[in-house]
């Protein structure tokens, strides 16, 4: 019977599959692609969904903080001139907008 992979252990193979594709692995460059085209659409729904359009976007985790094709492929996809950096933990952000939709004073996204 075969095990069912983890999804530790196919995250895992990201960094080897982005090599590969930096490399020219024609395969390897198809599964980068489809990955930031995933990112991007993840990223404009919440966008839209949380009525955030012209918000900011920041490349956070171990993929994303480093220049690689992945990092390129999805600046491409969301039209970004260079890699956006977190001003914040992710934590900090969260309660931020928890803040906004709350209505606190002094929480607009142009303060903080």
């Amino acid at each position: 019977h075969t095990e069912k992979p983890r999804t530790a252990d196919v995250a895992a193979l990201a960094p080897v599959v982005i090599a590969a594709s930096e490399q020219g692995d024609r395969v390897a460059q198809g599964y980068v692609a489809r990955a930031a085209s995933e990112l991007a659409q993840m990223v404009r729904y919440l966008q839209l969904k949380l009525s955030l359009e012209e918000a900011p976007v920041a490349f956070i985790g171990g993929l994303l903080e480093n220049d690689n094709r992945l990092v390129q492929v999805l600046m491409r996809r969301l039209h970004l001139k260079e890699r956006p950096v977190a001003r914040h933990i992710p934590a900090f952000g969260a309660a931020i907008l928890a803040a906004q939709a709350a209505g606190l004073p002094g929480y607009s996204a142009s303060n903080v």
